[in-house]
This record gives C-alpha cells, sequence and structure tokens, in this order.
C-alpha cells in the first residue's frame, strides 16, 4: 500500500503531493500555480486619437481614447470642454479653472457610488451651447468614472470624446493649476 501511494504521488508530481499536506501543502500549491503561470503583458498600448473614438461612436463601440493631463490642458487652451465628472462634493475641494461638473455618479448609501441618472440631460442643461460636434475632454478623480461618462455620451451621438488619464490626482501631482 506504502509503494502504491508513492507511486500516485510521483504520477502526481509536485503540485499533486502538495495537495495532501495541509498548510504546508497550500503554500506549495500556491507556488506551484506562479511558477506555471504565463507572464502578464504589463505595457500598454499607445493612446487613440479623438479620430478612433468618432469611429467607434459610428460603429456603436470602442473605448474611449485617452489623453495625458498636460494634453488636456493644451486642448482646453484649443477650445475642448473640460467635463468634470466627480461628484459636486469633490468638484468644490478643487477643480480645473473653467470645467463643468456634471456627476455621472452620487455618493450613495455606505458609500457606494450610484449612477446618476440624469447625467446626458445635466451636460446638456450644464452647456446649452455644446452639440454633439463639441470637443470634450472628460476628467474625474482618477480617469475611471470618466470612461464611464464617455461611453454614455458616445453612446448618445457625442463624437470628440477624450478621457483625461490619470484625472485630477494626476492633475495635481503635476503641479498643474487648479482652483477651489
Amino acid at each position: 500500500m506504502a509503494a502504491a501511494g508513492l507511486g500516485a504521488a510521483r504520477r502526481l508530481g509536485a503540485f499533486g503531493r502538495a495537495a495532501a499536506c495541509g498548510a504546508a501543502g497550500a503554500r506549495a500549491r500556491e507556488g506551484a500555480r506562479r511558477a506555471v503561470r504565463p507572464p502578464v503583458a504589463l505595457a500598454r498600448p499607445p493612446p487613440l486619437r479623438a479620430v478612433a473614438c468618432a469611429a467607434g461612436a459610428a460603429a456603436g463601440g470602442g473605448r474611449i481614447p485617452g489623453v495625458g493631463v498636460r494634453e488636456a490642458q493644451e486642448l482646453m487652451g484649443q477650445g475642448h470642454v473640460y467635463l468634470d465628472v466627480r461628484t459636486e462634493e469633490e468638484f468644490a475641494r478643487g477643480h480645473i479653472e473653467g470645467s463643468v461638473c456634471v456627476p455621472v455618479y452620487f455618493a450613495g448609501p455606505g458609500g457606494n457610488m450610484v449612477a446618476n441618472p440624469d447625467f446626458l440631460a445635466g451636460v446638456e442643461a450644464a452647456l446649452p451651447e455644446a452639440d454633439r460636434d463639441t470637443p470634450f475632454v472628460i476628467g474625474c478623480r482618477s480617469g475611471v468614472r470618466s470612461l464611464d461618462a464617455g461611453a454614455l455620451m458616445r453612446d448618445a451621438g457625442y463624437l470628440t470624446l477624450l478621457n483625461v488619464e490619470g484625472g485630477f490626482l494626476d492633475w495635481d501631482a503635476q503641479g498643474l493649476p487648479w482652483v477651489q
């Protein structure tokens, strides 16, 4: 019987042997899993530009192209509207001068974020002169909520949308000006 057990352990290999060894086995199994995992690609693809976003909108999908905060600042000087989609409380603590606040989410019970059902109507109310061709740079705290807002706007037919990668956190970290 002992010989049969040893043969079974040999057939199972290191991962199988570790399975029968309790806590030590759990550590060995985790090590075995890490050893056979393929490497993860950490490089990000180069950011797309607004032309790709317009093509994505026409096709009914696609990721909102991203720009860095310095490029977003330059684009504002060229007429892009900076749409800040953070909560009104976040906006009041500090924002980019000239930006317009329309929250895509609100702080809900227990700190959970709740989608703003009137987000698109809020954009239209805050920017009545804007149309579907108005170029927007969309920012939030870190660049995640702005992707959601951009997707909503893209699906509503807005054509020139750029996500501010890194959001307000990166804007501040790079020493760019902001106001309260």
